[in-house]
């Protein structure tokens, strides 16, 4: 039995996913907030053009060709860190946009022109 991988797969999640714009204004911004990221304390991406992580091993081939690359905004993210400043948030550069973030953004928004916080 093949696989579905839902975040190269047109299937009825993906097109749920790509009708949510009817609906939704368009932001500017998206802040995700992910349990991928591995780390003693809460960080914020700071990367005015973070990287496309893929954080996931032995998979097929054609889910490491999906490209998209958000920008960031380290504008946003200083606001976070300021506002949460009570509850120790720092900023970082030494993560990007994991597939927890990328593999759903990619159908809603597949142009990539959404800055992208995480």
């Amino acid at each position: 039995m093949d696989h579905q991988w839902n975040i190269t797969d047109d299937n009825e999640y993906t097109k749920h996913l790509k009708k949510l714009t009817e609906n939704l204004p368009k932001p500017k911004n998206i802040v995700v907030i992910s349990a991928h990221w591995l780390t003693n304390g809460t960080y914020v991406t700071i990367d005015k053009t973070p990287e496309q992580v893929y954080d996931f091993y032995g998979f097929p081939q054609k889910l490491y060709e999906i490209q998209y690359k958000p920008s960031g905004s380290p504008e946003i993210a200083e606001k976070i860190i300021e506002i949460g400043k009570e509850k120790d948030i720092h900023g970082s550069l030494k993560w990007g946009i994991d597939h927890a973030a990328w593999s759903v953004l990619y159908h809603i928004y597949p142009d990539a022109d959404i800055q992208l916080l995480k």
